[in-house]
């Protein structure tokens, strides 16, 4: 290692240190700190004076979010410094603590693209079992005050997180039909009415057995930008077209180029489609849940979500070598994902007795996605420990797979973790 690289490395936070807290500034919300939306909001003349309420559910007007939730300085202790790779390699950051006191520590617009799936108001308690010895730890989706405690709890964090998203940034915010009207009311006025970019339906053929009622089968994703200028790649995650021509109607021609595309004429315009490229997906999403007996990613939390849903939003909606966060982190699948991580399918065939084969279809981690970096935080120990444990593994992984050098030197980087404590 160079003497420049060493020097480097030494100002990096090492094991045991402690970070001091930036400086609190107890200043009053700017006034455009909320969307405008005088117009949205203003109800008929006819009807009178209407009380209308056109801030979210816990705002202050002169304090915002603080007033009922006022900032702490608190210091970070490095917990524990995981290096793989150059070691001036910006680092991933893994935080144990409040997220909302987290939150106000980080830099403003320093994030591509924040995912949460916070508790869902379903008034469960759940349990895990963590560790060697089998231990049964328990957290809980029960709330004092009922749906308004919850609301002003989670949109004091939504609107932290949009001060931390970058000017071409989006947010995912994972629910169900426990409380997704209520928040979604409260993100159009964090956020902005005209801001909300899509509903998303996660079917996951799996939930509820309805027998006074349709059985329960779907989550709902909402994805709202910060901006009107925000980055967005769905044909890095949509499905090629249909290749049987009989099945459209249409022209079907070939460019100078040698590619085959279809033209279409719709309300008096032509559209070109190629053939060879993804179609832009829809909002109803088609990804199973993880099978109960699953050896290859289930690890027994009880919210985990699939990596397949995962790898949909980022690879969607997050540049490679940009940020993404999740500080509802659980069991580190946004964290895994980030990494690199990605299911792949392939068809495997096997001979029978009777000389016939059988076609089956393996699912196969591989880490060989384009990498970004991550944060990651939770208030449990045990979802911090769980999410070391599954970034370890990718190691393994990749120790196994044959990478170009450009991907070897980003997955180098993306494993070089550091841990923090909130004290």
């Amino acid at each position: 290692m160079s003497d420049a690289a060493g020097g480097q490395a030494s100002l990096q936070p090492q094991k045991g240190d402690f970070i001091a807290p930036p400086e609190v500034v107890d200043t009053d919300e700017a006034r455009d700190a909320l969307p405008p939306q005088e117009e949205f909001w203003r109800p008929p003349v006819r009807f009178g004076s209407v009380p209308v309420e056109k801030e979210p559910l816990g705002w202050d007007r002169r304090r915002g979010f603080r007033k009922l939730f006022p900032p702490v300085a608190l210091p970070f202790q490095v917990v524990e410094r995981v290096s793989f790779g150059h070691p001036t390699l910006e680092p991933n950051r893994l935080f144990w603590g409040d997220n909302l006191h987290v939150m106000r520590q980080l830099p403003t617009e320093s994030i591509d693209l924040i995912y949460i799936d916070p508790p869902f108001f379903s008034g469960r308690q759940y349990n895990v079992i963590f560790g060697d010895q089998n231990e049964l730890r328990s957290f809980s989706d029960i709330w004092e005050g009922g749906m308004p405690g919850y609301l002003i709890w989670l949109n004091a964090r939504l609107y932290e997180m949009k001060r931390l998203l970058k000017k071409s940034g989006t947010i995912f915010v994972h629910c169900d039909w426990h409380a997704s009207h209520y928040i979604k009311t409260d993100l159009d006025k964090i956020f902005g009415y005209d801001r909300l970019l899509a509903e998303i339906i996660w079917h996951k053929n799996s939930g509820g057995i309805g027998r006074t009622s349709f059985s329960k089968r779907h989550d709902i994703i909402l994805q709202y930008s910060k901006t009107d200028d925000y980055y967005y790649d769905g044909k890095a995650v949509g499905d090629l077209r249909e290749q049987e021509k009989g099945t459209f109607g249409g022209y079907f021609g070939v460019d100078e180029d040698g590619r085959e595309y279809r033209e279409v004429r719709k309300g008096g315009k032509v559209y070109k489609y190629y053939m060879d490229e993804p179609r832009n997906p829809e909002d109803v999403w088609e990804v199973a849940q993880i099978p109960e007996r699953d050896k290859l990613e289930r690890i027994g939390y009880p919210t985990q979500k699939p990596i397949e849903l995962l790898q949909r939003i980022v690879n969607s909606s997050c540049p490679p070598g940009g940020v993404v966060a999740d500080f509802f982190m659980g069991g580190g699948t946004t964290c895994v994902v980030t990494s690199g991580a990605r299911i792949h399918r392939e068809t495997v065939e096997s001979s029978k007795r009777d000389g016939t084969t059988n076609q089956r279809v393996k699912r196969i981690l591989k880490v060989d996605a384009p990498p970004r970096r991550w944060i990651g935080c939770d208030q449990s120990r045990v979802a911090v420990a769980v999410t070391v444990d599954r970034v370890m593994s990718l190691i393994e992984i990749w120790l196994c797979t044959l990478l170009l050098p450009s991907q070897l030197s980003g997955l180098l980087a993306i494993l070089f973790v550091a841990v923090f404590c909130n004290q």
